[in-house]
């Protein structure tokens, strides 16, 4: 059986013991009954459905070959995505493949240092230092060496930061320009 085939199940069983409390005689109150167990089957499916069709999908060696969604703790370094929001707390960005145009390619992913929570703006001035000395690196030399920046997803709290939330940089064009390859070797 396919792992996508164990989402037929709970509403298959739901369907089985609709149809057993309907009965031959189709019983109107065991009819609402039976129409409330599909609705509860519905219920707990489709979250899982309209995830799974709206994620980015990958090819083997981990390369987003289909659009979609994909939640910032699971970006992969070289992962190409539109839908920043700047300047507020994010949670998911489309992933895109890196041949079509996009806002900024994920160019690095590092743990922050280890230790006591040391505040907002300490955690967000190391994580520009290494984000933007990341960018320079990969692109040293290269045609885009003066227009990228960087935006960074770090640990915004102490829970995040205990949590071992890394620190994503993505390269950006600083004009708003969309990027149209990889970034840099």
């Amino acid at each position: 059986m396919r792992a996508g085939s164990y989402g037929r199940l709970p509403p298959y069983l739901f369907g089985v013991l609709a149809r057993m409390q309907i009965g031959p005689r189709g019983n109107s109150r065991n009819l609402w009954v039976a129409v409330a167990m599909l609705v509860v089957a519905v219920a707990i499916v489709y979250p899982g459905v309209v995830r799974y069709l709206g994620s980015a999908q990958r090819d083997d060696a981990g390369r987003v070959i289909s659009s979609g969604s994909v939640q910032i703790t699971g970006m992969h370094v070289g992962d190409c995505v539109d839908g920043l929001v700047l300047g507020g707390t994010q949670t998911s960005v489309t992933a895109t493949p890196c041949g079509q145009p996009h806002e900024a390619e994920v160019v690095d992913r590092t743990a922050g240092p280890s230790g006591d929570w040391p505040g907002v703006d300490a955690v967000r001035e190391g994580a520009f230092s290494t984000c933007d000395a990341q960018i320079a690196q990969k692109v040293l030399g290269g045609p885009l060496a003066d227009r990228l920046v960087s935006v960074v997803f770090f640990p915004h709290d102490e829970a995040a930061w205990i949590r071992g939330d890394p620190i994503t940089c993505l390269a950006v064009d600083k004009d708003g320009g969309k990027l149209t390859g990889p970034v840099g070797s």
